[in-house]
């Protein structure tokens, strides 16, 4: 038995331990791996689960009156929360007598309407809190500036339009969590319950 001495042992032990060494390490990566995917899997149900019981913001509800040439006004715009979830609103505004011609504007101009406040870029702070499922309504109130004659006329023309759009930003009171929430509707001079319809643009949240 030749084979067994000092040297043949050492070698035998090395490449032995080499080998437990990698089946060790291979045996730990996939644990690390499986681990991880399993991590994944059930960060990913949380996220759904969180997603699916957030606040939601949103326009139900707008009016505005009178709209002709020459004559001031008042316009209403009506917020809910249709999700699961409170939401704590941070900044409500609104704006109204905006006649674009053309696309309506990615970001649109706040600042020569009621409410405003220069010091918060546009923005009038709120502390409010919708309760979920559409429990508690806001409405906001505000004055418009009259259209001109001309300007009138080309609305009616369709040449241009007489819009109502307004920026929600809130909070899910659960996380802290920040949404958004766009709204745009533009008036139509038909005779209907709801002469506003929404702009095929600007209606965007998050």
């Amino acid at each position: 038995m030749t084979w067994l001495n000092e040297t043949n042992i050492g070698r035998w032990i090395r490449e032995h331990t080499r080998l437990t060494d990698w089946v060790v390490a291979i045996c730990t990566i996939f644990i690390a791996l499986t681990g991880f995917g399993q991590w994944l899997a059930i960060r990913g149900q949380w996220d759904a689960m969180t997603e699916a019981e957030r606040p939601w913001v949103g326009a139900t509800a707008v009016s505005a009156e009178p709209i002709a040439s020459d004559k001031d006004g008042v316009a209403k715009l009506t917020i809910t929360n249709v999700g699961r979830s409170p939401a704590h609103i941070t900044r409500f505004v609104v704006a109204a007598q905006r006649v674009f011609y053309g696309e309506f504007p990615y970001n649109p101009p706040y600042e020569n309407n009621p409410p405003y406040d220069r010091d918060t870029m546009g923005w009038v702070p709120s502390t409010g809190i919708l309760l979920p499922n559409g429990m508690t309504p806001t409405t906001l109130e505000f004055n418009f500036i009259h259209t001109d004659a001309k300007t009138f006329q080309q609305v009616l023309q369709n040449q241009a339009k007489f819009y109502i759009y307004g920026k929600v930003e809130y909070e899910d009171v659960r996380n802290n969590s920040k949404h958004f929430a766009h709204i745009c509707y533009y008036w139509t001079e038909l005779k209907q319950a709801n002469p506003f319809v929404h702009c095929p643009q600007y209606n965007d949240a998050n």
